[in-house]
């Protein structure tokens, strides 16, 4: 009796342990909200927001369905296991964090490699300690990325330095299973009704196959999106025509275009603005 008690103790401690262990999947619930500052030259210039509406299954595995932006048309598809979190980019299954990731380890998320782990810790992240996983990637003084995952929130930060020319987009709150933490920007909310232009994200960035730009216009005008290297020649027009008003979503495919750093211009009604983004084959 007494064994069997103390083999009872152990088996109730063993599966204690276990369910204490950090585990990733807890971000991608239908209903949770992931609420981003956006950084670029010049500063702080808006917020933008992930939503998970939904799930799907591709490829005999289920996905969770997240919008950015509050926009149908602009989606991401997630899934998690214990440890890991994946993204479908291009059509494919990509790895783009694991809480199995080391400091010192040479890692690849999503289609980019070479990125090095230079931080793996617990700290306080928008009210909530959580394991986060940072990564560094660079190529000299003119071209540097940083990213930053954790194993509740997901996507932390995303930044990049590109010939001087800088982009960031921070978590600074979120909605996870009706809590909430750190700041909601409700005005990301009216996405739908602006009273400026704004050519706000273009994503994924990197990108390897196709990338989504996506804009707000107070009003329909007509607009012309171009593609021009980084010594100033147009590679292509992306889009010229009419865009209603409110968010808008354009796709880039790249097949006709070879790897390298673009700059994306956006022109309408008297608004120019300028996005950079960089193509990985």
């Amino acid at each position: 009796m007494k064994r069997f008690i103390i083999l009872t103790i152990i088996l109730i401690l063993i599966q204690s342990t276990s369910h204490s262990q950090t585990t990733y999947p807890k971000s991608l619930t239908i209903g949770n909200e992931f609420h981003y500052a956006l950084y670029g030259d010049s500063g702080f210039y808006g917020y933008s927001r992930r939503v998970v509406t939904g799930d799907t299954i591709i490829n005999n595995n289920n996905y969770a369905v997240l919008e950015l932006h509050g926009n149908s048309n602009n989606l991401i598809y997630q899934r998690a296991d214990s440890t890991n979190l994946y993204q479908i980019i291009g059509g494919q299954e990509k790895l783009i964090f694991s809480l199995n990731w080391n400091v010192g380890d040479t890692v690849c998320s999503g289609t980019a490699c070479e990125y090095n782990v230079t931080t793996k810790d617990t700290i306080d992240i928008i009210g909530s300690y959580e394991t986060r996983v940072a990564l560094y990637k660079s190529y000299g003084d003119e071209e540097n990325y940083n990213v930053q995952y954790s194993s509740k929130f997901g996507l932390n930060r995303y930044g990049y330095d590109l010939f001087g020319m800088t982009e960031a987009r921070v978590l600074v709150g979120a909605i996870i299973d009706s809590v909430i933490y750190g700041d909601i920007q409700v005005s990301i909310h009216e996405e739908s009704n602006p009273d400026s232009y704004s050519l706000m994200s273009i994503y994924p960035n990197p990108f390897n196959s196709n990338a989504k730009i996506s804009f707000t216009l107070p009003m329909k005008v007509h607009i012309s999106i171009y593609l021009y290297n980084i010594i100033g020649q147009k590679v292509e027009t992306i889009y010229d025509g009419m865009a209603k008003s409110g968010m808008n979503t354009i796709a880039i495919n790249s097949n006709s275009i070879e790897s390298g750093i673009y700059i994306v211009r956006m022109v309408g009604n008297g608004f120019v603005n300028y996005k950079k983004i960089s193509l990985i084959k």
